[in-house]
């Protein structure tokens, strides 16, 4: 199969610890098309780890949902939870042993999502909140920033988080 369309991902999640609330939010731009998608995520995490994943999954999800990844393409999937990228490496084994189960069966629908789409994803690490004033830092600082006004809007039960 011939490679298709690169396709550029960029993903945060902002979590509550106290109440294991979590929001996410993923960028995607390809020649096609740019979206930016965000939410509160349903499921109650344990850990920043879990929203981070979470995170990642959506943004994958989303990008494919929206026609900005397409079957064939290639996926570079940006993220500042090295856990999370620890996952996708290459050449490294990721212990699964040391995963939660919430984190296998985010890895699980990320690899399915995969298969189906016939996608090439790779993600790397991005520095978040380094202020460096490069075009991924300015996606990131936005990404990051909408989760966690959906993070905020949820866990203290507002509907509107314009606020």
């Amino acid at each position: 199969m011939a490679q298709g369309m690169t396709v550029t991902v960029v993903t945060d999640a902002s979590f509550c610890p106290k109440s294991g609330v979590a929001g996410w939010c993923s960028w995607a731009e390809s020649e096609r098309m740019q979206t930016c998608r965000w939410g509160a995520l349903r499921d109650t995490v344990h850990s920043p780890h879990e929203a981070e994943i979470a995170a990642l999954a959506n943004g994958i999800y989303t990008a494919i949902r929206d026609g900005v990844a397409q079957p064939g393409d290639v996926l570079r999937v940006q993220c500042d939870n090295q856990r999370v990228v620890d996952f996708f490496a290459k050449g490294k084994t990721p212990r699964t042993s040391s995963r939660t189960e919430f984190e296998k069966k985010a890895m699980t629908h990320i690899d399915n999502m995969r298969v189906k789409s016939s996608l090439e994803i790779t993600v790397r690490h991005i520095k978040g909140h380094s202020g460096s004033g490069t075009m991924p830092t300015f996606v990131h600082q936005m990404v990051d920033k909408a989760a966690r006004k959906k993070m905020r809007a949820k866990r203290d039960g507002r509907t509107n988080p314009s606020s």
